[in-house]
């Protein structure tokens, strides 16, 4: 499964929220480097879980991509 999924970062306080867009997976950390770590280690732990029907989780909500598309630094989880 070699896929490029998109991702948003939203903070929040003294935290950050990364949030996949094609899967409905999110992680926090302190800084937006460990978030994006954290939502990684989420990632593949719960794709080893489920192979590929990991997409059967259904996407993020409507309003993380909203936030996808206005925000000027757009990130993307590399995954194999």
């Amino acid at each position: 499964m070699d896929k490029d999924i998109r991702v948003v970062i939203v903070q929040d306080g003294d935290l950050y929220f990364a949030q996949c867009l094609e899967v409905n997976i999110a992680a926090q950390g302190t800084t937006r480097d460990e978030a994006m770590e954290r939502l990684r280690i989420a990632f593949n732990a719960e794709a080893r879980e489920r192979g590929e029907t990991i997409f059967d989780l259904g996407p993020a909500p409507e309003e993380y991509v909203r936030m996808y598309e206005s925000e000027p630094t757009r990130h993307h989880l590399q995954v194999a």
